[in-house]
């Protein structure tokens, strides 16, 4: 058959770890586009690029990541088109409030961090571990928390998200459409996979950042995909930060 062969990676994420499965699929150029379109159709939120060499990243949805590890073309390529649709998933929208760059006023150093932060927090602020899903709220988390207030830096204490930002996203973790302006910012991870958010003011790691996943929510349409250590929920009407009491294993 005129075509290539693919070998895929798919990591999935639960309450006790991340998992992976390697298979392989042979398909054509004309196949190929086929594929690509159904799985957009059918896993929702399919976004990802593709770089040269190997690991190439083709998806990373809320629920799976799918990469490929490892390619062998026989006589043709995937279509240009197709890697122009990956490519634009990843495009900031002109409407984001992601900060351009980062002040950074409020910097410490990681002695000073061990001091100010839980050990489970310091894990995930300021070594980007990722806690497991759903954290909700009987478990001192704010997957499922849903009440009237602004959601601050743990470290820092800097205003970074609304409770009308906040949505069901599905995915385990708190999700918000957008941030408030210029609090958060983002960079591509070191793997060249994902795009990392972090506090702009303390370079305190949340979570990661996706795009044009088909939520319908208004522009610029993002999911933060934000890790409950990492923010502290002010009631609306008061001052008091209620931090994240969420004290167990992380993904480190």
């Amino acid at each position: 058959m005129n075509g290539c062969t693919f070998y895929i990676v798919i990591r999935t994420s639960n309450d006790e770890g991340l998992f992976s499965m390697r298979f392989s699929l042979s398909f054509s150029t004309i196949a190929t586009l086929s594929i690509v379109q159904l799985a957009s159709c059918s896993i929702r939120g399919a976004s990802g690029f593709v770089s040269s060499g190997a690991p190439k990243k083709l998806f990373w949805t809320r629920s799976a990541s799918f990469s490929a590890v490892g390619a062998r073309s026989r006589s043709t390529t995937v279509p240009s088109m197709l890697f122009s649709r990956m490519f634009a998933t990843q495009a900031q929208d002109p409407a984001t409030n992601l900060a351009a760059k980062p002040a950074l006023t409020k910097v410490k150093t990681e002695e000073e961090w061990k001091q100010i932060l839980s050990p489970t927090a310091f894990k995930v602020l300021r070594r980007k571990a990722t806690e497991p899903r759903k954290v909700t709220v009987a478990k001192g988390g704010w997957d499922d928390h849903n009440a009237k207030g602004t959601y601050v830096c743990t470290g820092c204490k800097t205003p970074l998200y609304t409770s009308a930002m906040k949505f069901d996203c599905g995915c385990g973790w708190p999700g918000f459409w957008t941030n408030i302006k210029d609090a958060v910012y983002e960079q591509r991870d070191a793997d060249g996979f994902r795009c990392e958010i972090l506090c702009s003011e303390c370079d305190g790691h949340l979570g990661h950042v996706f795009r044009n996943e088909g939520f319908g929510n208004p522009p610029p349409d993002e999911r933060h995909c934000v890790n409950s250590v990492s923010v502290g929920f002010v009631p609306e009407g008061t001052d008091a930060v209620q931090p994240c009491t969420y004290e167990g294993p992380v993904y480190e």
